[in-house]
């Protein structure tokens, strides 16, 4: 009778045991699924908070464009927004922080300035 009882014990043991690395495992494998999505969501909630902070540059720098643009053109400077060539007329204007205007001058009242930093673009388009 001992050795039935031994055989028993061992045998409904490992049948627990069993039982608990396989939930043990499906229990690691949806903490994995919700770690990898969270850090999945704050991988893109970076790079969108990242644009965000570029746009405020990229939008100043495309104004600054259309005012150095217009400041040419009413200074009668003659060079830049001012040139004497015909139109359309094409600009680049780097500033100090790294940023960029491109300024398109389609005609004589019409400016289209696009301002970039760090791959952010912002446009300004100004008529009279």
């Amino acid at each position: 009778m001992n050795k039935i009882l031994k055989y028993e014990l061992l045998a409904g043991g490992s049948q627990k045991g069993q039982t608990a690395i396989l939930m043990s495992y499906f229990i690691l494998s949806i903490i994995l699924l919700v770690a990898l999505t969270v850090a999945n969501l704050m991988v893109a909630e970076i790079q969108m908070s990242r644009g965000v902070a570029n746009s405020v540059p990229a939008y100043f720098a495309s104004d600054a464009g259309v005012e150095r643009c217009l400041y040419e053109i009413y200074a009668a400077a003659g060079v830049g927004c001012d040139a004497p060539t015909g139109f359309p007329k094409t600009y680049v204007y780097n500033m100090s922080n790294g940023a960029m205007a491109t300024i398109n001058r389609q005609n004589a009242n019409n400016i289209n300035s696009d301002g970039v930093f760090a791959d952010t673009h912002r446009k300004i388009n100004l008529n009279w």
